[in-house]
């Protein structure tokens, strides 16, 4: 999650190295919106992080870039940002220069809409808005590169972070969805393991299962990432338990998921 320190940095990049996957490869794109953020806003700024990419394989870079820009979709009612993301999502594959126009006047409504708040609230020693979208390439499995994205958004009250995985087919060409990797007929199957699993979860955190599905009802996330041992699912904050709770994950090993999983993603 990003501080709650004010931190002003317009590119913020969680690529140690470029990483090198037979002829596949990604390393940070760097761009400047040229946005002089003293002048904009002095002490009173907004908090802005977020990272791109490049790739050899461009629909891999787009795909990336747009979901860590979907952070921006909104700012409570600054109808100039809808407008403005609702226009950016018609592109298929931004160029620079529409990547920069975009990040270009996304700073500047939030510095906007930060400045209202401030106003409002009347602080101006932290950021009331802070906002963070950045991507980490997290190796690759077979022909399948992975990639994680962490977000952090906090709009005057309290912050909530989210990170969501992305499995790129490189041979196929396609970004993979859990219905993709399933065998017909099993996604309940697979559910109630995972459930068995948070519900075992639960009881040693001595939580009424009982209670506690009266508020939060147990679903099949679709966010799921390869790792060594097995499948990891991933949940969000408040999605299948309280926030405080934290972001429940289950990682299924390969050899229970046989007869449920496509054999080619349990090799």
């Amino acid at each position: 999650m990003a501080s709650m320190i004010k931190k002003l940095l317009s590119v913020v990049f969680l690529f140690s190295t470029a990483s090198v996957a037979n002829s596949f490869y990604v390393e940070p794109k760097y761009l400047s919106t040229g946005n002089d953020f003293d002048k904009l806003c002095g002490q009173a700024c907004p908090a802005i992080n977020y990272g791109l990419i490049s790739s050899s394989d461009l629909w891999v870079q787009h795909t990336i870039n747009k979901s860590v820009l979907s952070v921006f979709a909104s700012t409570d009612g600054s109808l100039s940002q809808d407008l403005l993301y609702k226009e950016f999502t018609k592109l298929n594959a931004p160029t620079d220069k529409e990547l920069t126009d975009f990040l270009r006047q996304s700073e500047r409504n939030i510095i906007k809409e930060h400045q209202k708040l401030v106003k409002e609230q009347g602080s101006k020693h932290l950021p009331i808005i802070d906002i963070s979208s950045r991507p980490s390439y997290l190796g690759h499995r077979g022909n399948f590169e992975l990639f994680a994205i962490n977000e952090f958004y906090q709009f005057g009250g309290r912050g909530t972070g989210s990170i969501y995985y992305y499995v790129f087919d490189i041979k196929e060409q396609r970004q993979l969805e859990l219905d993709d990797i399933l065998l017909p007929d099993q996604k309940q199957k697979l559910s109630d393991i995972i459930k068995a699993k948070f519900h075992t979860a639960l009881k040693k955190g001595k939580v009424n299962i009982g209670e506690h599905e009266k508020t939060w009802q147990f679903y099949l996330t679709k966010n799921f990432m390869f790792t060594k041992d097995g499948i990891k699912f991933l949940y969000q904050h408040d999605e299948i338990a309280p926030y405080n709770m934290g972001m429940p994950e289950f990682t299924i090993k390969y050899e229970d998921l046989t007869g449920i999983i496509k054999e080619q993603y349990l090799k």
